[in-house]
């Protein structure tokens, strides 16, 4: 139901004869190719003699609460309300046309479908996830086992038993048997401990022409033909006392360590701190 009874409208273009033919004044000035309607003239017309297609607002009842007693106020275009009133329907307040709406989506064909075609989705959309994921985790694995044979460890595990790639899985290092490593081990190319750690001796061993010139440097002669360690004791003899075998490490050596024998002839008579030129009080 309009309350509008009346509305101010613009003037230009055809609506000046629509309102001409219907006897409202029209305001003119005499221009220079004649009488004209000023730009921007308004008048007020009835609503029941504005075009069916005008922007004009006018305001309502909202038909749905009219019903309940309750006079409810919707403003909307005269465009509007006849468009409305051709297909047979109500104007309503937003809240009737949020209730209305919603009665229909949930009673229509329409949502029934939609409501199953986004299940199905959710259920496809989770489906490639899963499948997403998998194959993600075997080539996860893959990679794991490909650089775990670069780094000489034999995968012995099950795709199964990976969980995560902080869980110890099985490798076998051809020396020393089962090594149990993590994924990260693995990727950051952690070998075998013992191995490792023997690759890091070697490459801090010392050559043995060094190790031989620098016993030479302190007064020995070095009996052994390989260097194995710097604490591992080797057979020397003192320059000064060649018919006595000694045993001393490499790391005495670095620490310039002399011959027993030559230290105990440097503190006799003159070398001993307690010497007082041979005559005691006695």
């Amino acid at each position: 139901m309009i309350i509008t009874q009346e509305v101010s409208v613009v003037l230009g273009g055809l609506n000046v004869l629509h309102y001409e033919k219907l006897n409202y004044h029209i305001p003119k000035i005499k221009g220079k190719w004649g009488y004209t309607t000023p730009h921007g003239t308004e008048i007020i017309v009835k609503v029941i003699d504005l075009p069916k297609s005008s922007d004009a607002l006018i305001k309502c009842y909202c038909e749905n609460c009219l019903k309940d007693n309750i006079e409810e106020i919707v403003e909307c275009t005269y465009n509007y309300y006849n468009i409305k009133k051709n297909k047979n329907e109500n104007i309503l307040c937003e809240k009737c046309k949020r209730k209305l709406t919603s009665q229909n989506i949930k009673n229509s064909e329409h949502h029934i479908k939609v409501k199953n075609e986004a299940f199905v989705k959710k259920e496809n959309y989770k489906e490639s996830q899963r499948v997403k994921k998998e194959k993600e985790r075997l080539d996860y694995l893959a990679k794991v086992r490909k650089i775990s044979l670069e780094i000489n460890l034999i995968p012995a595990f099950n795709d199964e038993e990976y969980i995560n790639s902080k869980q110890k899985l099985m490798f076998i290092c051809p020396v020393h048997g089962e090594t149990p490593k993590t994924a990260n081990q693995i990727i950051q190319k952690h070998k075998c401990k013992f191995c490792a750690s023997k690759e890091v001796h070697d490459k801090q061993r010392y050559e043995y022409n060094y190790v031989n010139d620098k016993y030479l440097e302190n007064g020995f002669v070095l009996l052994e033909k390989t260097y194995i360690s710097t604490d591992t004791p080797n057979k020397c003899y003192c320059i000064k006392h060649p018919n006595i075998i000694q045993h001393k490490c490499f790391k005495m050596i670095l620490d310039n360590r002399m011959c027993f024998y030559c230290q105990h002839d440097m503190q006799k008579k003159e070398g001993h701190p307690s010497w007082k030129g041979g005559i005691t009080v006695l």
